[in-house]
């Protein structure tokens, strides 16, 4: 290992410095750049210097974006902690592009010959990525074939809605001369109309607000309570089902903390 002062007047400082600002994703921000301990090694971190650069001479590049820093997500779920869609994601991105990268490799291997043998993916992480895959959408959320009795949940879930919907355009005809406007809302999360207060008493139902004014009560239709209260509940279902997924899929993500680094 050099001393300080070999690495001072190697300049090794301003090279960190030159790697950092070349680099993407989190070594981005660290001070450490390893050094070769021999002769044999350092032949070796020149060897792939000089592949990448003929890939770069054939107009070819590695396929390295800049990446998010999962370290915390990983610690996070090593201690049995319950990660959340966006989390998820996150693993996810960062799994598809070491799965990019690793793919990139190996068909320029006759290229990356010293590089190919170092740049490989575990099985186990790219089963763990599919897995994510399949479970989250295009936006990070938890998708409805994450598991069979989410697709069920949330088509019970949206007839219910629709449900209410239907019976709440009913009555804004039916009663219409009793309305301030014709919408439907929400308010405590429950479903509401807008009933002009001076006509509240002729429209049978539960108060949950009034306008600023005081002029128009939002009330939720008797005929839709028992309706609203399904609806909860297969809104709390839902949300079990949901955590029942994620705490399944952070119990994956912790069995390979290891390798995820």
């Amino acid at each position: 290992m050099l001393d300080s002062l070999s690495l001072e007047h190697l300049e090794w400082p301003a090279i960190i410095a030159e790697v950092r600002a070349r680099c993407v994703g989190p070594q981005r921000e660290e001070d450490f750049l390893p050094l070769a301990q021999d002769f044999d090694e350092a032949r070796h971190m020149l060897a792939q210097t000089t592949e990448i650069a003929e890939l770069q001479r054939l107009g070819e590049r590695l396929p390295l974006d800049a990446f998010e820093d999962i370290a915390d997500i990983v610690d996070f779920a090593r201690r049995d902690g319950v990660l959340d869609s966006q989390q998820l994601f996150i693993l996810l991105k960062v799994l598809r592009q070491v799965k990019t990268l690793v793919s990139f490799v190996e068909t320029h291997r006759a290229l990356l010959p010293t590089l190919a043998p170092q740049c490989t993916m575990d099985r186990a992480l790219d089963a763990l990525r599919g897995t994510l895959d399949h479970a989250l959408d295009e936006n990070g959320l938890l998708a409805d074939d994450a598991s069979t009795e989410l697709r069920r949940l949330r088509r019970e879930l949206h007839q219910g809605r629709e449900r209410i919907v239907a019976k709440l355009e009913t009555l804004l005809d039916k009663h219409a001369d009793l309305m301030s406007d014709r919408f439907y809302t929400l308010r405590n999360q429950r479903y509401v109309l807008p009933v002009r207060a001076d006509a509240h008493e002729r429209f049978y139902g539960i108060v949950h607000a009034t306008s600023a004014s005081g002029a128009t009560l939002f009330i939720e239709p008797r005929d839709v309570i028992d309706l609203g209260n399904r609806l909860k509940m297969a809104e709390l279902e839902v949300a079990r089902e949901e955590q029942r997924i994620r705490i399944a899929l952070s119990q994956e993500v912790k069995a390979l903390a290891s390798s995820l680094g």
